[in-house]
This record gives structure tokens, sequence and C-alpha cells, in this order.
């Protein structure tokens, strides 16, 4: 058990941007480690001194009480809260590691596992793999949305550890992941993620006036991967064209659709604002309001925050926003890398959750859970970082 413990949060880091039987087989076997290893009085000790783990299991509270008063069929209620109850692994993991060298370790898997992705994406557009399929040819092992995010975090760790150890390597690698998050890939929450990550980078290392450079850097930048790339340049137009599309009556484009999906799920949580219309309801909603005109069906807005306040309501999203904003706050008893990486993966669950539903998608889902659960295993009683404020 003692060996299983050092070895499954690689595991389950390496993974995560490995397909996603892998990465279920990898968190199985971490659920399977904490039932089985006994133990529970010291596991509860550290969970309950890890504020994020309780605000994890507080949200998964609250969309347990909408299973129970919802408008949705039983199915589609616990489908919906099975795909929440991967914040119990937040909780488990921070159980798992207990020292620096291990949480090292496991961020350098996930790396790894970025890297990995990213060759084969490289492979892909130079010939040597078949494309993935139409519109995501050159995606690996998720779709261009999950890969996005995950490489464009890959590049904000890799620029890190470029910029604090002067590593060529590291430089390398991240410019790498950028190029292909902005100018291979065609998923456009990547590219808003990467500037958002870019952005903090700048103010983790230069404060407030770091963000001005930031500013002129990502637009030199954004202006070079325009200029040189076609994929980048096509998602550019066609976001455009939607939304002027849009704009005239037209909502039948992807931008349409999303604006559709957000204006639909503000109806339903001002129908019941303070506790929603219950967990997994938004589908059974958008079903029985498709003959107004809503369009086509969907089981959520791809916005996070417009799905929880639709279905938890108020307390809902308060209880979700409290997940991100104690990481965050817990955050701030680590120190050097874990600290920043940690801040990174708040950032990239906000921003990306502002497009698509980051925490039920099992890309961006699990890199929060796993990696949130190892950085903050360290803040909590019995980790070695444990200190004043606890994560």
């Amino acid at each position: 058990m003692q060996r299983l413990r050092c070895w499954l949060p690689l595991a389950a880091a390496a993974s995560l941007a490995l397909p996603v039987a892998i990465s279920s087989a990898a968190l199985v076997a971490v659920g399977g480690w904490f039932v089985l290893s006994g133990d529970y009085r010291d596991k509860w000790r550290r969970i309950r001194g890890s504020r994020t783990s309780l605000a994890a299991l507080l949200f998964l509270a609250v969309c347990l009480l909408g299973v129970a008063h919802g408008s949705a069929d039983w199915a589609s209620a616990l489908e919906r809260l099975q795909k929440y109850s991967k914040l119990l692994f937040v909780p488990m993991l921070v159980t798992m590691v207990d020292d620096t060298v291990e949480q090292r370790r496991a961020l350098d898997a996930v790396l790894l596992g970025a890297l990995l992705a990213l060759a084969v994406s490289y492979l892909r557009l130079f010939g040597v793999l078949k494309p993935y399929f139409i519109g995501e040819e050159y995606s690996a092992f998720h779709d261009r949305i999950g890969f996005g995010v995950i490489e464009a975090f890959a590049t904000y760790v890799m620029a890190a550890r470029a910029w604090r150890q002067r590593s060529v390597g590291w430089g390398i690698g991240a410019a790498l992941a950028a190029v292909d998050v902005l100018m291979v890939n065609t998923g456009r929450t990547g590219w808003v993620v990467l500037f958002a990550l870019l952005a903090l980078l700048w103010w983790q290392r230069r404060g407030w006036r770091g963000l001005l450079v930031a500013g002129v850097v990502l637009s030199l930048l954004g202006g070079l991967a325009f200029a040189l790339s076609g994929v980048t340049r096509l998602r550019v137009r066609e976001s455009v064209q939607n939304l002027v599309a849009y704009s005239h009556g037209s909502d039948h484009t992807s931008v349409g659709e999303r604006l559709n999906f957000d204006r639909s799920g503000l109806r339903f949580f001002l129908r019941h604002p303070l506790l929603g219309s219950g967990t997994g309801s938004y589908a059974f909603d958008y079903r029985a309001a498709a003959g107004g005109g809503y369009g086509p069906p969907t089981d959520n807005p791809h916005d996070s925050y417009v799905l929880v306040a639709a279905e938890q309501g108020v307390v809902g999203l308060l209880a979700l926003l409290s997940v991100y904003a104690v990481a965050w706050r817990g955050s701030l008893s680590l120190g050097g890398e874990p600290r920043e990486v940690l801040q990174a993966l708040v950032v990239t669950l906000l921003v990306s959750g502002l497009f698509n539903s980051s925490l039920l998608d099992a890309a961006s889902g699990r890199l929060f859970v796993v990696v949130a659960g190892i950085l903050l295993a360290l803040a909590a009683p019995g980790g070695a970082g444990a200190g004043a404020q606890r994560g």
C-alpha cells in the first residue's frame, strides 16, 4: 500500500493528457487505494484541514440536494452527479502526497503526458500519424477543446520553469506547445486560456507592471499566429462571421448556438434563482422549451457558471466559486512553483468555464482535481508543507 501511495498520484498525473480510459483506470486505482488502505482517522484529519477539499465536498453536497428536488428524471440527475463526483479525488489525493519530491515528480508526470500528446499532435500535422477526425485533425487523445486546455496549462508550467531556471530546454518545450495551441489545434478555448495564463505569469514575475508588458507581447503573439497560420485565420474569421450572423438573427452557428444556450440557461435560472431546477435539469428544461425556438438539443450550455446557476441556483454558483476561491487562497500557503502552478490551475478553470462546462469535461475537470489535490496535500495537516494557512 505504501508503494502504491507513492506511484498512484504519478499515474493519475501522467494520464491526464492521455486517453480518457487510461485516466479513468488511474483514478479508479486511486479510489481503490483510498478505500482499502485504512487509517481513516488520519485521512479525515488531513481532509478536514484542507479547505479546498471541504469546498469540493460542499459543492457535491449541493449537487446531491439537486438530485432530490430537481425536475430531471433520476437517470439524468445521477449521470450529472456522476460527472461532478470527480471532485472526490481532491480530498483523496490530499491524503496521498507527503513531501515536495513526490509533488515535483507529479508535476513532471503531468508534463510528460502533455509532451507525449503534443508529439502525437505534431506527428499528425506532418503526416506520420493519421488525422483525428474532420475539424480536429491534429488533436491528440482528447477533443480540440480538452487538448487545447491541457496544452495551454502545460505551456504555462514549462514557460514558468524556463523563466525561473533560465532553462533553454523548458523554453523550447513551452514554445512548441504554444505554437500547437495557437496555430495547429483548432480549439479556440485553448487560445484564451493560454493568453490568460501567460498574462498571469507576467503578473507573478513583475506585478501589475508586468501586465502592461504582457498586453504588448500577447498582442504581438496573437498577430503573429494570425499572420502565419491558416488554421488561426479560419477560426478567427468563423468567430467574427458567427457573431455577425447572430446579430442579424441567425443562430445556426457554433457561436450563435452557444449564445442561445447561455440565454436559455439564464431564463431557467430566473425561474428558480435560489436552488435552481435541480441536478441534470438543464437538458430536460431545454427540450421542453425547444418549441420556443431555443435551438438544437443539448445537455449543457457550454458555460460552467450558467449551467450551475440554472441547475443549482445562487447557492450552487457560490459553492462552485468557493472551490476556486479557496484553492487560490490555499496557494498562498505554498511557495515557489506549487504556489504559481496552483494559481495557474485556478485561472485555467475560471477562464475555460466561460466557454465550456469545465468541471463536467473529462480533460479540464480531471486536470483540476488531480493537480489541486497533489499541490494542496502539503498544506494539509500532516503534509510536509503544512503552515499557518491551510489549503
